[in-house]
């Protein structure tokens, strides 16, 4: 968030680009309103503010011309964030608005790390050829489900159960803890 938005107009803000994202043109005001459960009056308040802010752009001659000023990032990547386009329950998608920083999400004091999966060996395991295993270097635990170890150089993928993981530490070593699979989009 930045710092110098209220979290309402974080939400607001939140809330154009997921629309832009879903739809391919800007939301209208009602659009917002409707996402964060305020009325029209009070998004059109704090779109102002965005604006006088210098996030947001608008013609105030043109219908849906809300556009975010991204700024300039020296040095980051703006890349690692996903918009939040709702909230699955079960029934209908429930609006929400948002974003995820995928560094939060997979961080790690020890170190994180990704391996591209290669081959079929582990469907079994329902990872196939191209996915992504992301990975923390922290030493296996109790309640961590897969790991990568390398025992005589050769990496694989191991699912913990039971006293397994006392066999795995012990057979070989442990490159990471198995945090979260990515699989590309099939072309």
């Amino acid at each position: 968030m930045n710092p110098s938005l209220t979290p309402r107009q974080s939400d607001v803000l939140s809330a154009i680009r997921a629309h832009r994202h879903l739809h391919g043109v800007s939301p209208r005001l009602d659009d917002i309103g409707e996402v964060l459960g305020i009325n029209k009056t009070c998004v059109n308040e704090h779109v102002d503010q965005l604006v006088k802010k210098g996030v947001v752009r608008r013609d105030p001659h043109k219908a849906r011309s809300l556009e975010v000023i991204e700024p300039e990032t020296k040095g980051a990547d703006s890349g690692h964030r996903l918009p939040v386009l709702g909230t699955l329950t079960g029934g209908p998608l429930a609006p929400a608005a948002g974003s995820i920083d995928l560094a939060t999400i997979f961080q790690s004091s020890a170190g994180v790390f990704a391996l591209r999966v290669q081959g079929d060996a582990l469907v079994g395991a329902n990872i196939r050829e191209g996915d992504v295993l992301i990975l923390d270097r922290c030493p296996a635990r109790p309640g961590d489900r897969a790991v990568v170890v390398c025992p005589d150089g050769n990496a694989q993928l191991v699912r913990l159960n039971g006293d397994a993981l006392s066999r795995v530490v012990a057979a070989g070593r442990v490159l990471g803890v198995v945090i979260g699979v990515v699989r590309p989009r099939q072309k």
